[in-house]
């Protein structure tokens, strides 16, 4: 089947101040958001199996169908992709629930009502008419948080001799370096800077990295992974937005962003989706989100996405991850997709990077 390609409409280029590492951050405190959660089951069963809660398809496995859904808080489906397969993990895979294109255009980013400030993002995010004219002010200071996806023990696929965690933590930084050196009114920070994680307890590492969004005021969060199969037949790029009416348009117009850069380098685009949780429900009996990084974004109204940025075992993506080269122009083109979705403005000519 072929698919639609919705072109980034926004414009790129430069900022930056200093590069911040973890010691500037703030300390976070653990806080319990799921006061307006029905979870179904045991807490084991909760869906936070790894650094952002990704299962797998089972090898070669097909997904199911799109459409058996509550569409209360989403568009209708407008594009079906023929195959999903998150990273290696040992648990059962979880339905393909939406995959609609936002009604929101690429390039004017931002959060939703409710959203608390912090950091150097002084601007006003209630998503008003304000907001708007925020987007375009010249002195309106953005913050980005990037995810390294895993950590510590937590390795994440591995495969020729290479560890998820080490190739996301220098796509990360790759990401960051370029934002910098070549958008104005940007701040970016980490989840992490090394192999240290912010908690040892995977369920509240997890929630704890959009925790950090939060206190920081973050536009937006981008998880780095990367995918790999039993199989070893796929490959491409997939990014897992969210389903909950607060974040799903912008979700979905960053994950777009953030594709087509991808595509642009020339990896296969396998689809911008949504999961729903199988278990976690809110009052009205609607599924939360699937993935970690996504519910407790969407629970702080920080539009978070996971980028799974190609199949570490297909022999094609493989050049992108056997070299420093290839790692930089990963990085660069999350940047540029975020920079599109944002809206960054360039810096001058003389001072920008490429």
């Amino acid at each position: 089947m072929a698919f639609i390609m919705i072109m980034a409409l926004a414009g790129c280029s430069g900022k930056t101040d200093e590069i911040r590492d973890n010691s500037t951050l703030p300390t976070l405190e653990v806080k319990d958001i799921t006061e307006d959660l029905e979870v179904t089951g045991t807490p084991d069963q909760a869906k936070d199996t790894d650094i952002t809660g990704t299962e797998p398809s089972a090898a070669g496995e097909e997904p199911a169908a799109a459409g058996d859904e509550d569409k209360t808080d989403v568009e209708t489906a407008n594009e079906v992709t023929p195959e999903t397969t998150p990273e290696v993990t040992p648990e059962a895979t979880p339905e393909v629930t939406d995959t609609s294109a936002p009604t929101e255009q690429p390039g004017q980013g931002g959060t939703s009502e409710g959203q608390t400030t912090g950091g150097e993002a002084t601007a006003d995010q209630s998503g008003d008419g304000e907001d708007e004219e925020n987007k375009t002010d010249s002195n309106r200071q953005f913050v980005v948080v990037l995810d390294p996806g895993h950590g510590w023990k937590w390795a994440g696929a591995c495969y020729i001799g290479l560890q998820e965690k080490d190739l996301t933590l220098k796509v990360a930084k790759y990401a960051r370096e370029y934002l910098l050196n070549n958008y104005k009114n940007i701040s970016v920070y980490l989840t992490r800077e090394d192999d240290n994680v912010i908690d040892k307890d995977l369920k509240v590492d997890l929630e704890m990295r959009c925790e950090l969004a939060k206190e920081v005021g973050a536009d937006c969060l981008v998880s780095i992974h990367f995918n790999a199969t039993d199989a070893h037949t796929f490959s491409g790029t997939e990014i897992w937005a969210s389903r909950r009416s607060n974040v799903h348009d912008q979700t979905f117009a960053l994950g777009e962003c953030i594709m087509q850069e991808l595509v642009n380098l020339g990896l296969k685009r396998r689809s911008v989706s949504s999961r729903k949780s199988t278990d976690m429900f809110d009052s009205n009996g609607r599924a939360y989100d699937y993935y970690a990084i996504n519910r407790h974004c969407a629970a702080r109204d920080i539009p978070g996405i996971i980028v799974e940025q190609c199949f570490m075992d297909s022999e094609y993506d493989q050049q992108f991850i056997t070299s420093e080269e290839g790692l930089q122009s990963l990085g660069d083109a999350n940047a540029r997709g975020i920079a599109a979705y944002l809206g960054l403005l360039p810096k001058d000519d003389d001072t920008a990077e490429e």
